[in-house]
């Protein structure tokens, strides 16, 4: 006998909010994993796409089954194991018992197989002789959906906080400069570029003649120049604020994985303060990268949609991005993903979309440099480039590279050694050929000689090992292009082996005459994402290695 209309709403409701939970709790666990990589407008289509696709087999399920208790506890189990292959690949990839390989798709994929069969037998027939309660599966839902919206509501509630005090400036570091006295200033982050010497010695990479050009330009190329940090959230924190980060990195303890205290001073930095306090705008860009996108810069500059036709056809139009091709990674769909077949297909459709953005992100931030030089007053313009960091997308001539793996942003352990190395030679000629024609037109529109600081924020990966700090090459890592146009007063006060927190230090003293005492040129290693406050000194090896 059929329960009561009124019951049969209500437990048709409950199996749907539960269902709809779980299909949330893989996305929005993902992005609380990734939200100082990810941009929170990356997620909504992949929620909304994952709960209409599990209330959709919801539906099937329920007309297989006649009963909404086992569909939901059916469909639930399905989303999770729909959800959780690629995650289990990625523990066991790699890993060998007695000579076996446990991390290979043509093993690991018949067992998800049988587990889903298991589970399908377990809820849908061996279930069918008693009636289940869906009660304890809406409470395992709740609970596992809100285990990363806590920190993720955390992070948003600490946005809305009022920001923690910065360090004020003294009397000896107050300008009598105006917007109407001084030039624009262009802090230019270009991710990974490493030192000429060194490029030349591990990558066999000349770049002598972009070198050479800078020089030309008038540039103090610094020789002997060292990033302060191995990642680039922590090199950007330091540098815009002109110190270590001695007491975030205390406060935090080496088991920290939150990266909000890095990212609030970032977006309000001790050197964007100091130029607005002489009346200078910020300029920011949108970087693919959210840490270093000033969304609320006074001028933020995104590149224009290639999409046609309404909003809601663009929307689902628009590729696969950033966040949808790491979610697309977790699922049993990476067999798919790990092995499809060279040429035009779905498959290459589907990843090739996030490549195309970040090339779109590069090549616009460097066409609109040069635009800026004609606002009125000063601006001080923060671009962060992301090459020629990994992922590779321009050949040596620019050409775009059919991708080969889904899109992520990281540069260690992703490619082998010498597809690194190749690849990265390539990208980073072709960005030189790019910065050379931006840095010629920005002096072209300007009425005045602009300051530009052209830096890299780290060096390359291709000798780096996270876990392993004793093998990696800190010479490689740490020594990083670093490239200054400025006047005569700052230019005296440069040397071959400055680092980035004495970059605006250095600036500041001579161009708005303040008292900025040079610190120690120091070096330090982070051992990864879970632990990035986990630091080593490694100034002598990033000298030497």
């Amino acid at each position: 006998m059929e329960p009561t209309s009124g019951w049969t709403l209500s437990m048709k409701r409950r199996s749907f909010l539960a269902v709809a939970l779980l299909a949330a709790f893989p996305v929005a666990s993902l992005f609380a994993t990734n939200a100082d990589q990810a941009a929170a407008r990356q997620v909504p289509r992949s929620l909304l796409l994952s709960i209409l696709a599990a209330w959709l087999l919801l539906t099937v399920t329920r007309l297989l089954t006649r009963d909404w208790a086992r569909a939901a506890y059916l469909t639930a189990g399905f989303v999770l194991l729909f959800y959780s292959y690629g995650h289990v690949y990625s523990l066991v990839e790699g890993v060998s018992i007695a000579g076996f390989n446990l991390g290979r798709h043509r093993y690991l994929a018949p067992l998800w197989g049988v587990l889903a069969a298991g589970w399908a037998y377990a809820t849908g027939i061996r279930a069918r002789r008693r009636s289940l309660n869906l009660t304890p599966l809406l409470a395992v839902a709740a609970v596992l959906l809100v285990s990363p919206l806590l920190p993720l509501a955390g992070r948003s509630l600490s946005l809305l906080r009022p920001r923690p005090a910065q360090p004020t400036l003294s009397p000896t570091q107050v300008s009598s400069a105006s917007a109407t006295s001084l030039p624009d200033i262009y802090y230019i982050i270009v991710d990974g570029y490493g030192r000429s010497d060194v490029l030349q010695d591990l990558y066999t990479l000349d770049n002598s003649d972009f070198v050479s050009f800078l020089e030309r330009r008038g540039f103090f190329v610094a020789s002997d120049a060292r990033s302060n940090y191995s990642k680039t959230i922590l090199s950007l924190a330091s540098s815009l604020n002109m110190r270590y980060l001695d007491d975030i990195v205390q406060s935090q303890g080496p088991d920290s994985t939150d990266p909000r205290p890095l990212i609030a001073i970032i977006q309000d930095s001790l050197v964007q303060r100091t130029l607005a306090a002489s009346g200078c705008r910020t300029v920011g860009f949108e970087t693919g990268y959210a840490p270093t996108e000033l969304t609320h810069a006074d001028v933020y500059l995104s590149p224009p949609s290639d999409s046609s036709g309404g909003v809601a056809t663009a929307w689902a139009a628009r590729g696969v991005n950033e966040f949808e091709s790491l979610l697309l990674e977790t699922t049993v769909l990476r067999p798919v993903i790990d092995k499809y077949v060279q040429g035009q297909n779905i498959v290459r459709s589907l990843i090739s979309q996030p490549y195309q953005n970040h090339r779109r992100h590069i090549l616009f931030t460097l066409s609109e440099l040069p635009k800026i030089a004609s606002m009125d007053g000063c601006s001080f313009v923060f671009a962060h480039v992301l090459a020629p960091h990994p992922p590779f997308v321009f050949g040596r001539r620019g050409e775009e590279l059919v991708p080969t793996r889904p899109f992520r942003l990281v540069d260690v352990d992703y490619y082998p050694r010498s597809e690194y190395i190749e690849r990265y030679r390539d990208q980073l000629l072709f960005l030189d050929t790019q910065l050379e024609s931006t840095i010629d037109q920005i002096l072209q529109n300007s009425d005045r000689t602009p300051i530009i600081i052209l830096q890299g924020d780290h060096g390359p990966g291709a000798y780096m090992d996270y876990t392993a700090p004793l093998t990696t090459n800190m010479r490689d890592r740490m020594s990083i292009l670093d490239a200054y146009l400025v006047p005569p007063d700052v230019a005296s006060r440069l040397y071959p082996s400055i680092t980035p927190v004495n970059s605006f230090r250095v600036l500041f003293s001579g161009l708005l005459g303040q008292s900025w005492p040079l610190l120690p040129d120091e070096s330090y290693f982070t051992m990864n994402d879970t632990r990035r406050y986990d630091l080593i000194r490694v100034t002598d090896r990033a000298k030497t290695d």
